[in-house]
This record gives C-alpha cells, sequence and structure tokens, in this order.
C-alpha cells in the first residue's frame, strides 16, 4: 500500500501530530530555561535542590535532575546550544553525585562560618530546610560523596580542616558532654546536676 501524501491524508494528520508534539517540547524548554534563569538571578547560581518549587508550582529542582539526565536536551536539533546555556550558568554541572557533594560542602562551610565548630546536631537543618545533620551522619556512616570519588582524598583532607571535626558520631558526643560537664563545675563546684538539668 502507499501513504495518502494529500494534505488531508495519512502524512498530513501524522505530520501535523509530530508538528505539535515539537512544539509542546520547545515549548517545555522555554519555561524551563526561564524559571531557571530567573532562580539564577535570585540565587546567583543554578545549583537547584531537587524538592524546589516555584512561585507558579513549576517543579523546577526534578526538571533540573530530568534534564542533568538528557531530558529535553538529548536528540534535539539544537542540543548543543542548549548544552553550552546550561554550561554558562553559575554553579551548573551535569554530575548530580558532585552536586550533591557541592551543596553539602556549602552548607557544612556556611555551618561552621556562623558557629565556629563542625559539629552538627543530627536533626539541624539550615534556613532554606537544608538537613545538614542527616548529610553529615550519611558522610560519616557510609561515606555519602566521598567513597570511589577520584578526589576523595581532597575531600576528606578538606573535612578534617574544620574546627572540632570528627568521623565519629560517639567521639562528637563525649567531647560535647565534656565541654558541658566542665563549664558546669566550673560554675557550681559540683559535677552533680539533676536529671533534668539542661546547660
Amino acid at each position: 500500500q502507499t501513504f495518502n501524501l494529500t494534505a488531508g491524508g495519512a502524512w498530513g494528520t501524522a505530520r501535523a501530530w509530530w508538528v505539535g508534539i515539537e512544539a509542546k517540547s520547545t515549548a517545555a524548554w522555554k519555561r524551563f530555561q526561564s524559571a531557571l534563569e530567573a532562580y539564577v538571578h535570585e540565587y546567583k547560581t543554578a545549583r537547584v535542590t531537587r524538592d524546589y518549587i516555584n512561585a507558579t508550582g513549576y517543579l523546577l529542582g526534578e526538571n533540573v535532575a530530568s534534564v542533568r539526565c538528557g531530558g529535553m536536551i538529548k536528540g534535539k536539533p539544537d542540543e548543543v546550544a542548549r548544552r553550552a546555556f546550561l554550561d554558562a550558568l553559575p554553579g551548573w554541572t551535569w554530575n548530580c553525585l558532585d552536586f550533591a557533594w557541592d551543596a553539602f560542602k556549602v552548607a557544612m562551610q556556611m555551618y561552621v562560618d556562623e558557629f565556629k565548630t563542625a559539629r552538627v546536631h543530627a536533626h539541624y537543618k539550615n534556613k532554606d530546610q537544608y538537613a545538614l545533620g542527616e548529610a553529615l551522619s550519611q558522610v560519616r556512616t557510609r561515606g555519602a560523596y566521598l567513597s570511589g570519588k577520584l578526589d576523595e582524598k581532597e575531600r576528606r583532607a578538606w573535612l578534617e580542616a574544620l574546627p572540632d571535626w570528627s568521623w565519629n558520631l560517639y567521639d562528637d558526643a563525649w567531647e560535647e558532654f565534656k565541654v558541658v560537664i566542665c563549664n558546669h563545675v566550673r560554675k557550681t563546684g559540683s559535677a552533680y546536676a539533676p536529671q533534668s538539668y539542661v546547660d
């Protein structure tokens, strides 16, 4: 059989359908591009957290993760231009694991700058609701963002240079207790404290 190549035939219908799909794809990219540019304008970085949703309800974080895996990029006629646009953004990375390390490192440095210590409470979240305490626990217990990385030694060295850094959570708890009990002895002259005492 041969296709009906007239404007109203099967070929015309298929072509119209394909043009519609491509138009939707282009519109989706432009919306993503606009949302990402707005984020960069506000936060000065393209490091978008996975759960970030902008004021219009657009799931920018999820779409950034999709684009890193090739969504809205691979096979597109302007793939090179799209990749160049992203590469030019401050803080952009194609590797989500490196992105996770960068996000952790920034949050950790901000915490150290503010509190002068790398001892982070297990449930601590910063003002951006980044769960730094949980992330730090994953770094210590599972080697998250570290194991198998080409720059693992550099990452470990960076952590170990932080004030009060420890790879052992229990050592941290002991050091914290020791400081508190010593302060209590200095103030009261005794190591006794009622069970309900909070410093």
